[in-house]
């Protein structure tokens, strides 16, 4: 099947779904109610990103399988390791599971598939000549590559999970990124039909119409997650401080919100409303809250892409720019 019709599938398959939201999310349960806690949107909402994600994934596997399957073998397994992530998630949005089991459940998966897919295990951490930090190398070291590897992808399942509180953030980023890969770096044509999907789910996000879950979150934290990798180790294309500047934002609101609720002798990975989207949602209205977020995820990003600043000084500068706009934004 070629890209066009690929694409065109998966446009059908989104409406297919998005026009039954309602029905599969009463039959699967799989329904945000608002409690006015953690969740502040006015009305029931299906949580069927996931749900749209693996069945355009499942799209894409048939066609890889089908055309030159021995060529696609990785891109093959790296989407079924990502389906299997995402079906924790889909078990958490139907029966909120407990963080401290969602969390061991997907250590377990992630240290199953990396056992027995190598070309996922990190095996050098490379900075620049310029950079503050030295080269990292991993290689004959089987023990610290799961650790430090799983460590990386629950950072990033936990990062970009954290960041998904408020309608269309969470989908900017991931289609940010998809597209940074896809353009800047290696051209993976089974990505044009995710980022399709993406661009049309965000536009019913914007809405409150349809979330994307853990189950989205999920999955596209670990297909994230598994490209850089991949970037990294086979066409060592992606610098360390590329790859901490593309995550950049999520991560350090994340790092924050751990030391906040370590203070306070709280579960760090339990939610609350001290995330950055929330304190700008405080001050701000919707449509701020979202381009100011984004404004502030994608300057580094951009400044690095063009040159414009120094790794060192793009972080230095969002640094001083996070910390000052949590201080004014702070309740």
């Amino acid at each position: 099947m070629s890209n066009i019709n690929l694409i065109f599938a998966s446009i059908v398959i989104f409406f297919s779904i998005y026009i039954k939201r309602d029905l599969i999310a009463e039959k699967t349960n799989l329904i945000d109610t608002p409690n006015n806690k953690l969740k502040n949107h006015k009305k029931k909402t299906p949580i069927i990103g996931g749900i749209i994600l693996n069945a355009i994934t499942i799209l894409i596997l048939l066609n890889l399988t089908l055309d030159k399957y021995v060529n696609n073998f990785l891109f093959i397994k790296i989407l079924i390791f990502s389906v299997t992530v995402s079906i924790i998630g889909i078990i958490d949005d139907k029966y909120d599971i407990k963080a401290v089991s969602k969390f061991f459940y997907t250590t377990f998966i992630l240290v199953f598939f990396l056992t027995f897919i190598p070309e996922l295990r990190i095996k050098y951490i490379v900075f620049s000549d310029n950079f503050l930090i030295k080269n990292l190398d991993l290689e004959n070291k089987f023990i610290l590559q799961i650790f430090i590897t799983t460590l990386c992808y629950q950072l990033l399942i936990h990062a970009f999970n954290m960041a998904d509180g408020h309608d269309g953030i969470a989908s900017l980023m991931a289609i940010t990124w998809l597209a940074y890969i896809y353009f800047a770096k290696i051209n993976f044509q089974f990505l044009l039909p995710i980022m399709v999907t993406l661009l049309l789910f965000l536009y019913f996000n914007l809405s409150s119409k349809i979330f994307l879950g853990d189950s989205g979150n999920y999955f596209l934290s670990t297909l994230l997650s598994s490209l850089i990798i991949l970037n990294n180790n086979n066409y060592k294309n992606l610098l360390a401080e590329e790859i901490f500047i593309l995550l950049m934002l999520p991560g350090i609101d994340m790092l924050r919100l751990f030391f906040i609720r370590i203070k306070n002798k709280q579960n760090p990975l339990n939610g609350d409303k001290r995330h950055l989207h929330h304190l700008l949602f405080y001050k701000l209205d919707r449509s701020k809250t979202i381009l100011l977020y984004f404004f502030l995820f994608i300057t580094p990003i951009l400044s690095f892409y063009f040159k414009i600043l120094s790794p060192n000084k793009i972080i230095l500068l969002f640094l001083i720019t996070y910390i000052l706009i949590i201080i004014k934004f702070k309740k």
